[in-house]
């Protein structure tokens, strides 16, 4: 049986890791592009 820490540091967990990070990272680009002329009207507002 492996430990925490082998497993944590096993190449498919390793890669699960990244490849959620990376569709996290996507997700949150894809929002912000989204939100961004709100952000730009909400700003213009303001400043």
């Amino acid at each position: 049986m492996a430990t925490v820490d082998e497993a944590e540091t096993s190449p498919v967990w390793l890669a699960n890791s990244v490849t959620a990070l990376e569709q996290e990272q996507a997700g949150l680009a894809a929002t912000l592009e989204a939100a961004r002329p709100t952000l730009l009207s909400a700003a213009g507002y303001w400043f």
